[in-house]
């Protein structure tokens, strides 16, 4: 696991478990990775898929469901 020298509880807030996050990325260890970083920051809702044809059609389908589109 990574460290940048920065405690969890304090740099990052519990606020952060409440945010929803579609990610889009098509290299699965670097998805992986990603999803990691955001769990240390406390982010519970992510939601990767593979292309942005996918993540459109995800979108689409749920628009509320999102407060934030990662994408490459």
């Amino acid at each position: 696991m990574l460290n940048f020298g920065v405690s969890k509880k304090s740099a990052f807030p519990s606020a952060f478990t409440n945010i929803s996050i579609l990610l889009v990325e098509d290299t699965p260890p670097m998805s992986d990775l990603i999803v990691a970083m955001l769990a240390d920051m406390n982010v519970r809702r992510v939601y990767p898929v593979e292309n942005g044809e996918v993540a459109l059609n995800v979108y689409r389908r749920n628009p509320d469901n999102f407060d934030v589109v990662i994408s490459d």
